[in-house]
């Protein structure tokens, strides 16, 4: 099925998808899968493709399943879905977050009415404590155990996600599961937590998984003694050679599925393996997410390029992406090779005395996961990253990470004025999010125990962090409204997912939130809030060019996954010319290059993923 950012029906060879969260197969061996908005689903002996549930605007329940709304449910939004041999299905019909405390519920469209119902949860009790009230701790994620042969339900697990801004959750910190009956009730007793994950998967044998790519680990919940016992994996992201002892193979795993027998299989970055009899672990199929170092970039094998950054070396332009599925920083001259710069696929924190691309990248922190970003000097190539517990710099000129913040002994908070090695990072990991091309200073978020958000600029030179945004309140809270000094407005966490662009002919920050990400807002140093425009659309990506003659907004728009400009002296609003089908903006590099008068951007073709360039837009 093609990718193209629409969802129709009818036969496979003209069927088109939009954004593929989660798949599972049915008991028929049809394939059920999540795209988008809709639940679809392909029967290999008809050659057809059908939706099954969404499309309508419908959110009680009682209602047949095309009548029914699902609502952002995007890839990477801790899809559940599961289709047990009673032809029931169990989902999502909406993204659940820690806003929806006491508010999520797992719905169910069973085919004997002909019907969409939902399980809400009720209770007390998780991993921590027998008396905790769930009702008040959101759910980040589910999944079910069910009968393999009748297909009936028999418990439900929710992960819960706790911290200071739910004070009725006692496991402030933690990552505390509860299971509950095929009603919803919390029914201990409740397994162990193993930290923070977001890939659970249902198998045919009824069981459920845990792809825990974090801990690199891969988990399958015993239903009778209600614990995770580890199927494989070492607890330190890695590979190991076919025939390994699977609790001795360093893993990465993605997604996982189960045989009616409970054969296991795992997407292990870019390798479809599974665990013999013996216990070792094989490759079935694939090579790996990455190739192509030292060759031309436009043959190069790029797993999930998330963002792309260009500086000019004196006489190339050179683009640098980072790869958040096989993590590692890639550059490439435009029309010549590609390497590696820094990261190795593993998941770790690097030295500053080692060369940055035999060790790995740190894509996650206390945790939890945060979404990959990069800023790139625009004359030296040097690389600022959220590395971990640190905003680190790979100087170009040696290829080795130096701190720039983080790991000293005061909280970022309260830490302004003082270098960078001064300062600690509370929990969330900080998020490098723009440049500042005129005084040479780094933009980055970060989030302190899960409570306050804030925004903050380091000069790269001498490292002094200052602060730009943030009053210490709730990382819930949205930004102020127009007018409000920076300072006194509340920082959301919504700022991890779309970088900034420093508009050096304003002299002012440009963002927008994935939350708000149709509003275009702007914020200088000691300023005040302000929004520039308002799109018809969310930007999931933008660039803003800005000069005497232009005032001009490229964006990604999330909805068609196409580029648009918006013309803000005019308020046009213009598509621009899309001639490859499949093609889709992705991610979240957008880039234009006044130098070249182009779009720089990732991409997804027909599940591929790269780097593109559009000319005079």
């Amino acid at each position: 099925i093609r990718m193209t950012g629409a969802v129709t029906d009818g036969a496979v060879a003209s069927a088109t998808m939009r954004d593929v969260a989660k798949m599972t197969l049915d008991s028929q061996d049809r394939v059920v899968f999540q795209d988008y908005n809709k639940i679809r689903r392909y029967d290999p002996v008809t050659g057809t493709v059908t939706t099954l549930i969404g499309g309508g605007a419908q959110t009680t329940d009682g209602v047949t399943p095309l009548n029914v709304q699902l609502s952002n449910m995007f890839n990477g939004a801790n899809i559940f879905l599961a289709a047990p041999p009673d032809g029931k299905i169990y989902f999502q019909s909406e993204s659940w977050n820690p806003l929806l405390v006491g508010a999520v519920r797992l719905r169910v469209y069973d085919p004997g009415t002909g019907l969409v119902t939902s399980i809400s949860f009720t209770g007390t009790g998780d991993s921590y404590s027998g008396s905790q009230d769930i009702t008040v701790c959101p759910v980040t994620s589910t999944g079910i155990v069910y009968d393999p042969v009748s297909g009936a339900l028999s418990q439900i697990l929710n992960l819960h996600f706790t911290g200071p801004a739910y004070p009725g959750c006692t496991a402030n910190g933690k990552f505390p599961w509860s299971v509950l009956t095929p009603a919803g009730a919390a029914s201990g007793p409740h397994p162990q937590d193993i930290g923070y994950n977001y890939n659970h998967t249902t198998g045919m044998d009824g069981n459920l998984y845990v792809a825990q790519r974090i801990a690199a680990i891969l988990y399958k919940y015993d239903a009778v003694n209600r614990t995770f016992t580890t199927l494989a994996g070492t607890g330190n992201s890695g590979s190991c050679v076919d025939g390994t002892l699977a609790t001795a193979c360093a893993i990465d795993p993605i997604d996982v599925f189960a045989t009616r027998t409970g054969q296991v299989y795992f997407n292990d970055r870019g390798k479809i393996r599974t665990i013999d009899q013996s216990g070792n672990v094989y490759t079935v199929a694939g090579a790996g997410v990455t190739a192509g170092d030292g060759g031309p970039a436009i043959y190069a094998k790029i797993a999930a390029a998330n963002d792309v950054r260009v500086w000019n070396d004196g006489t190339n332009d050179r683009a640098v992406l980072i790869d958040k599925l096989d993590p590692r920083i890639r550059e490439f001259t435009i029309g010549g090779n590609i390497a590696t710069i820094a990261g190795t696929g593993a998941n770790g924190s690097p030295d500053t005395t080692t060369a940055a691309n035999v060790q790995p990248i740190r894509f996650n922190y206390s945790g939890g996961t945060v979404p990959l970003h990069l800023q790139a000097h625009p004359t030296t190539g040097d690389i600022y990253f959220g590395n971990g517990s640190k905003i680190q710099k790979l100087v170009r000129s040696t290829g080795i990470w130096a701190d720039i913040a983080g790991g000293g002994g005061t909280s970022y908070l309260s830490g302004d004025g003082l270098t960078g090695g001064n300062i600690y990072y509370n929990t969330w990991a900080p998020m490098v999010l723009g440049f500042n091309t005129t005084n040479s200073s780094v933009m980055a978020v970060a989030c302190a125990n899960g409570i306050a958000c804030m925004l903050k600029t380091y000069d790269v030179s001498t490292r002094i962090q200052s602060a730009l945004a943030g009053n210490g309140g709730s990382f819930n809270s949205p930004l102020a409204a127009d007018g409000t000094l920076g300072s006194a407005s509340p920082v959301d966490r919504d700022f991890y997912w779309i970088p900034a662009t420093w508009d050096a002919y304003g002299s002012r920050w440009m963002f927008t939130t994935i939350g708000n990400s149709n509003l275009l807002r702007t914020l200088a140093a000691g300023g005040a809030l302000g929004t520039e425009t308002t799109t018809t659309v969310g930007m999931q990506a933008f660039s803003y060019r800005h000069d005497a003659s232009n005032n001009i907004v490229y964006y990604c728009n999330s909805l068609s996954t196409k580029l648009q400009k918006k013309d803000i002296n005019s308020g046009v609003t213009t598509s621009l010319t899309w001639p490859i089908a499949g093609m889709a903006c992705t991610g979240r590099g957008l880039v234009y290059s006044a130098s070249r008068n182009s779009l720089i951007f990732t991409f997804t073709q027909n599940g591929l993923s790269g780097v593109a360039e559009y000319f005079n837009p």
